[in-house]
C-alpha cells in the first residue's frame, strides 16, 4: 500500500510567468531564486523535524516546472518511520510508505509537514490558497487477496461491479480468451469534494497484482491554515476507508491485517 497526501497552489512568482496555451507551466529567471528560497526555508523546518536527508530530484540548473516535486526529505534510515516530505513550485506532497500502519498514526506526521509548509512559504504567498488538497491510496490485491480470480472476476465477484461487452466486439474475442478491463470512476461528493477510482491490472516488486488507486481530492479551493486542510484531509480519509471497508467484505478473511491498515 502506498499513500500520499498532495497540496497544490499557484504560487505569484509563477502566475505571473503562466503562458495561457503551454503546459507544464516552466519557473525561470528570478521565480527561479523565489522557489530556492522557499525550498530552502522547508528544509530547514524538515530538518528540525527529523527529516535531515535531502535528496534534489532534477539536475541543477534546469528549470522548474510547476506542481513538481524539486525535492525530498527522509529521516534517516535508522530513525525511518515509513514517511517522506516532498516540495516544488506550487507543491507539497506528503508520503507514507512501507511499512504503513493507518490514518491514525500518519496524519500527525501530516499535519507536522503542513503545518512547516505554511511557515515556509515565502511573504505574498503564504496566504495564497490551495487550488487542491488531495488524498490518494493505492493498494494492490495479490494472488493471495483474490483467491486467484482474474481482474473481471474480481470486479464483478468481489466488488460487484458489473461489466458487459457489447456483441460487436465480444465476437472478436478467440475461444478461450477473455478480454481484460481497467475501471475509472469520477464521483462527486458532498463538501465540494471528488472521489476519482481506477481498478486495473499492475505490478508490485513481488509481480502481478489487480491495482486499485483511490484519490479525493477537494473541487474548490481551501484555504491556506491547517485546521481547514486537516478537515478536507479527514473528510477525504473517511471516504476512503468506507468505502475500502464495503468493497472488500467478501474477501476480508484473506486481509485481515490490510482492512485494519486505513
Amino acid at each position: 500500500m502506498e499513500l500520499i497526501v498532495e497540496l497544490r497552489w499557484l504560487p505569484p512568482y509563477a502566475a505571473s510567468q503562466q503562458p495561457q496555451q503551454i503546459i507544464p507551466t516552466i519557473v525561470t529567471g528570478g521565480a527561479t531564486n523565489r522557489a530556492d528560497e522557499f525550498f530552502m526555508q522547508f528544509g530547514v523546518a524538515a530538518n528540525v523535524l527529523g527529516y535531515k536527508e535531502v535528496e534534489r530530484m532534477g539536475m541543477v540548473g534546469f528549470p522548474f516546472v510547476l506542481h513538481q516535486p524539486v525535492f525530498r526529505f527522509r529521516p534517516p534510515a535508522s530513525a525511518s518511520d515509513g514517511s517522506l516530505y516532498q516540495v516544488g513550485v506550487g507543491l507539497f506532497t506528503a508520503n507514507a510508505v512501507p511499512p504503513y500502519e493507518s490514518w491514525e498514526k500518519f496524519s500527525p506526521i501530516v499535519s507536522k509537514g503542513i503545518k512547516a509548509l505554511l511557515e515556509s512559504r515565502p511573504e505574498g504567498e503564504r496566504e495564497s490558497d490551495f487550488l487542491s488538497v488531495s488524498l490518494r491510496y493505492i493498494d494492490a490485491f495479490k494472488p493471495q487477496h483474490t483467491g486467484g480470480k482474474d481482474l473481471t472476476d474480481f470486479l464483478e465477484g468481489v466488488f460487484g461491479f458489473k461489466i458487459e461487452i457489447p456483441n460487436v466486439i465480444a465476437g472478436y474475442i478467440p475461444q478461450g480468451m477473455k478480454s481484460k478491463p481497467m475501471l475509472q470512476l469520477q464521483v462527486p461528493l458532498a463538501g465540494g469534494l471528488i472521489m476519482n477510482l481506477g481498478i486495473g491490472e499492475g505490478y508490485t516488486p513481488d509481480g502481478q497484482a489487480i491495482m486499485m488507486d483511490t484519490n479525493v481530492s477537494s473541487s474548490v479551493a481551501v484555504d491556506a491554515n491547517l485546521p481547514s486542510v486537516m478537515a478536507v484531509l479527514n473528510s477525504a480519509h473517511e471516504v476512503i476507508r468506507s468505502t475500502f471497508t464495503e468493497l472488500i467484505k467478501p474477501i476480508e478473511h484473506l486481509m485481515p491485517l490490510k482492512k485494519n491498515s486505513k
